[in-house]
C-alpha cells in the first residue's frame, strides 16, 4: 500500500474546516511511460449555510412559565419577599441639586423668582418627571438623582420606587432594580408596573421562572400602571417566550403589545426576531422596517436591535452583502457594541471578505478583549489565511475568555485549535484537541470530520473513515464530509469506495472544481480514462485557473497517448505555477514522447533546479546521456 501519498500542508476553509493537500504525487509505470499524478485536497464554500449562530444582543432565556388568565390556568399569590432596607439618601433635597452661582455676591434678601426656585426644588412632581425626561434621554445617572430627589420628598409612593427600579435595570443594577422594586410592592402589592419591572429584573440575574411569575401576575392583576402600559409586560413575555423556543406563544405576545400600542417599535422588533426563528425572513424584514420607520418607543434599547435582527433575516435569504449594510446601520448607531462587530464579521467571512472579517473582530475585540465568540471566529478565518500560529493564539484566548459561545460552545474553539495544530504540523496534540471538541459536543458534525482528517494524516485510515462516517451520520448533506471520505478512500486505495463518496459529494454541490479533479484521479487507477478525462474537462470548466485539474487532464491525456494534448494541458498549469518540479518533469515526458529531446531535456533540468532529489528527471536526463554515449557513461 502505497502510504507517501499526503504531505502535511493543509488549508482550511470558511465555518467547515477545508483541509487542502498541496502536492500529492504517486509514481507509477503506464504503458512503458513514469507518470506523474497529481491530487489536491480542495475546498468547498458553506454549503450547509443555516441562521448564523451567534449571540442575539440581550435576550435572557427563561424557563416555563404558567400561561396567562383566561388560558386554563391560575397564577401563583404574590409573594413580596423580606424588603431590603431603603438606600441611604440625602437629609436634604437640596444635598444633591447643582445650583448656579449667584450674578451677585451681596447678601440681599431673595427675589420672589428666587423664593419659587427653591418651592419647585421642593415640588416632587418637579423631580419625577425630571426622571421620566432623563430616562427618555438615556441619561440614567442623572434620572436616578432625580429619582432619589421625588423619593426623598415622598417615600411612601410606589409609583417613584418603580421608576427607580427601571432606572437601575436600564443601568444593568439588577438587584438594587429589585430591591427598589419590592419597595414599591410594599406599599402595593398590586402595582403591575412594579411587578414588570420586577421580572425584567429578575430575567436579568438569570432567576428566569422568578422573572416569569412576576410578568405573569403583572397582567393578571393589571393595575397601577405608574407612567407605563401592559404593553410593556406583554414585551417582555414575548422575550421570555422566544429564550424558550416557544416562538408562537411570543409572536402573540407581540401582537398584544402592538395591539395596545402599535407604534412600539421595540415590540416589533422583538416580533421581527420570532419571524426569524419561524423562518419567516420576508415577514421579518417588514416588521423590523416596520420598527424602524415609526422610531419610537424603544425603552432602554435603541434602533440597532432592529437592524441588528433584520440582518439576520436578510442572511436566512442569503442577501448576505445587504446584512452587511444592516450592521452598518446598526454600528453607526452603537458603535460600542461588540456583539454587532462580531455578527458582521461572521458575514464578511461567508463572503470571503477575511480581511475585513478580521477587522469587524479586532474592533469587537478592543471593546472586550475577553469576548469568546469574537476570539474563535478570528481564530477560524486566522486557518483559513493560514495563519495558523496567530490561529492558535486566538484559540487559546477563547478558551479562557468569557466563556460566551454560540451554540456549539467551546467545542468550536478545540476543534479550530485542532485545525491550526494539524496544519502546524503537531498531529499528536490536535487529534487530543479535536478529541476534547467531539467530547464537549457529541453531535458536531464539523468536529468529527476534523478528526477524520487528522486520522487521515496520521495514516490511520480505518478510523479515520470512521469519524468522518460519523460526520456524515449527524450531517448527510455535508457535501466536505463526503469529499474527505474520497479522499481517504483513494489514500487507502479503496478507489471504489472514494468514487462512491466523491459522487455523493457532487450530489450536493456539483460546483466545487476540486470535487471533479480528484474524482478524476480515482477513475483514472480505476482505468476509466474516458470518464476521468471528462471529470478533470468539468473541474477545469468551474475553474480556468485549477492547477489540479489542469495538471489531472494533462496526466490522463498522457495515459491516453494523446502527448499533444497532453502537453497543452502541462502548459495551461504552467501558467498558473512555474515553481512545481512535478509538472517540469511530466512536461519533459510528453516532449519526450513527441520526439522533442532537447526541449525535454531544457524541461527535465528545470526539474532539477526546482527539486534535486526529483527522480523521474534524473532517469530519463540519464537515459539521454547514455543514448549520446553509445551507452557509456
Amino acid at each position: 500500500m502505497n502510504t507517501n501519498s499526503q504531505n502535511n500542508d493543509l488549508l482550511p476553509l470558511y465555518l467547515f474546516v477545508d483541509w487542502k493537500l498541496q502536492e500529492r504525487f504517486s509514481l507509477k509505470l503506464i504503458s512503458g511511460i513514469s507518470t506523474l499524478f497529481i491530487t489536491f485536497g480542495g475546498g468547498i464554500n458553506n454549503i450547509n449555510a443555516q441562521i448564523p449562530s451567534f449571540e442575539t444582543p440581550e435576550l435572557p432565556s427563561f424557563p416555563e412559565m404558567p400561561e396567562i388568565p383566561g388560558q386554563g390556568s391560575s397564577l401563583p399569590e404574590i409573594e413580596v419577599p423580606e424588603l431590603p432596607e431603603v438606600p441611604e439618601l440625602p437629609q436634604n433635597p437640596l444635598e444633591q441639586l447643582e445650583i448656579p452661582n449667584s450674578t451677585s455676591q451681596s447678601s440681599s434678601p431673595p427675589t420672589q423668582d428666587t423664593t419659587e426656585q427653591f418651592q419647585q426644588l421642593e415640588n416632587v412632581e418637579y423631580w419625577s418627571g425630571l426622571c421620566n425626561l432623563f430616562v427618555a434621554t438615556k441619561e440614567y445617572d442623572r434620572a436616578l438623582r432625580a429619582c432619589n430627589q421625588a423619593i426623598l420628598i415622598k417615600p411612601r409612593n410606589p409609583d417613584y420606587w418603580a421608576n427607580r427600579s427601571e432606572v437601575l435595570m436600564a443601568m444593568g443594577s439588577y438587584e438594587e432594580a429589585i430591591a427598589s422594586a419590592n419597595i414599591a410592592l410594599s406599599f402595593e402589592p398590586e402595582h403591575s408596573l412594579a411587578l414588570t419591572y420586577k421580572g425584567a429584573a429578575l430575567s436579568g440575574i438569570k432567576q428566569y421562572q422568578n422573572g416569569a411569575n412576576y410578568v405573569e401576575q403583572a397582567l393578571r392583576f393589571d393595575s397601577y400602571w405608574g407612567n407605563g402600559t401592559p404593553a410593556q409586560a406583554w414585551y417582555y413575555r414575548g422575550v421570555i417566550l422566544t429564550n424558550l423556543q416557544e416562538y408562537q406563544g411570543a409572536l402573540f405576545s407581540y401582537q398584544k403589545a402592538l395591539t395596545i400600542e402599535p407604534e412600539y417599535s421595540l415590540a416589533l422588533a422583538g416580533k421581527c426576531l420570532v419571524q426569524v426563528k419561524l423562518d419567516q425572513p420576508q415577514e421579518a424584514i417588514a416588521s423590523c422596517d416596520r420598527a424602524l420607520a415609526i422610531n419610537q418607543h424603544w425603552q432602554h434599547q435603541t434602533a440597532a436591535i432592529a437592524w441588528n435582527y433584520r440582518a439576520l433575516a436578510l442572511e436566512q435569504l442569503t442577501r448576505n452583502e445587504e446584512a452587511v449594510v444592516s450592521y452598518d446601520q446598526a454600528l453607526n448607531i452603537e458603535p460600542k457594541n461588540y456583539q454587532s462587530w462580531t455578527n458582521q464579521g461572521i458575514i464578511l467571512a461567508k463572503l470571503n471578505r477575511e480581511a475585513e472579517a478580521l477587522i469587524s473582530y479586532q474592533q469587537a475585540l478592543n471593546l472586550k478583549a475577553d469576548y469568546s465568540l469574537a476570539l474563535v471566529k478570528q481564530c477560524t478565518v486566522l486557518n483559513d489565511l493560514r495563519q495558523h500560529q496567530q490561529a492558535l493564539k486566538s484559540c487559546q484566548a477563547a478558551l479562557s475568555g468569557d466563556g460566551r459561545w454560540d451554540v456549539i460552545g467551546a467545542a468550536e474553539a478545540w476543534n479550530q485549535m485542532a485545525v491550526a495544530q494539524t496544519n502546524l504540523g503537531d498531529l499528536k496534540q490536535a487529534l487530543a484537541a479535536v478529541n476534547r471538541a467531539v467530547g464537549f459536543a457529541q453531535d458536531y458534525a464539523q468536529a468529527w470530520n476534523t478528526r477524520g482528517v487528522t486520522l487521515w494524516y496520521q495514516q490511520e485510515y480505518p478510523e479515520a473513515i470512521a469519524s468522518i462516517s460519523r460526520a456524515i451520520i449527524i450531517e448527510p448533506q455535508n457535501a466536505q464530509a463526503w469529499y474527505n471520505l474520497g479522499r481517504v478512500y483513494r489514500s487507502y486505495e479503496d478507489y471504489r469506495q472514494a468514487l462512491n463518496a466523491y459522487d455523493r459529494a457532487l450530489e450536493i454541490d456539483q460546483n466545487e472544481a476540486d470535487i471533479w479533479a480528484n474524482r478524476s484521479v480515482v477513475l483514472w487507477y480505476l482505468g476509466d480514462y474516458s470518464e476521468a478525462l471528462v471529470s478533470s474537462q468539468a473541474a477545469i470548466q468551474l475553474d480556468p485557473n485549477s492547477f489540479l485539474a489542469w495538471y489531472n487532464q494533462g496526466t490522463i491525456l498522457m495515459t491516453m497517448e494523446l502527448y499533444q494534448e497532453a502537453l497543452y494541458a502541462y502548459e495551461r498549469a504552467l501558467e498558473i505555477n512555474q515553481k512545481n518540479a512535478n509538472l517540469w518533469t511530466v512536461k519533459g515526458l510528453a516532449l519526450k514522447y513527441l520526439g522533442n529531446v532537447q526541449a525535454a531535456q531544457q524541461a527535465f533540468q528545470t526539474a532539477l533546479k526546482l527539486d534535486p532529489e526529483q527522480s523521474v528527471a534524473q532517469e530519463n536526463l540519464l537515459e539521454f546521456q547514455l543514448q549520446r554515449s553509445g551507452g557509456k557513461l
